[in-house]
């Protein structure tokens, strides 16, 4: 695992990072402020053979289009628990078999999965973001 913060890069940066690591699987997280950047994003991932998996406020209420765009999952709501459930899935048979985990939106899945997962109600259930680049 690895973490590309684009706050403060370039999109040419960006390029050059995926180009040299060659991930499997990228996820981004979107906003209406970083939506262009991020449909192109999608583009360069696509590109080098990556799984683009989606989160954030914006992809949820235009999944149809990011999808067309070319993302493969849009992760809905509170995206932890789902992100822990389909991590290790995708790795382990790709994009096949989602249908036992809640909370996202795929190509083959163009509603919310049949239950959305409840809110942790207190943000002490939250883990800690990891933001030192992954072990």
């Amino acid at each position: 695992m690895d973490l590309f913060d684009s706050t403060f890069e370039t999109m040419a940066g960006f390029a050059d990072y995926v180009r040299r690591t060659r991930p499997s699987l990228v996820g981004l997280y979107c906003n209406l402020m970083t939506k262009q950047n991020v449909l192109a994003m999608i583009r360069l991932c696509q590109a080098s053979g990556a799984r683009v998996v989606l989160g954030g406020p914006e992809p949820p209420a235009y999944a149809l289009e990011y999808l067309a765009a070319g993302a493969d999952v849009i992760v809905t709501g509170e995206g932890e628990l789902t992100l822990a459930e389909l991590i290790p899935h995708l790795a382990r048979y790709g994009l096949n078999g989602l249908d036992g985990i809640r909370g996202y939106y795929s190509a083959t899945r163009r509603a919310p999965s049949s239950a959305p997962r409840p809110d942790r109600k207190s943000p002490t259930c939250r883990p800690s973001p990891g933001r030192t680049g992954g072990d």
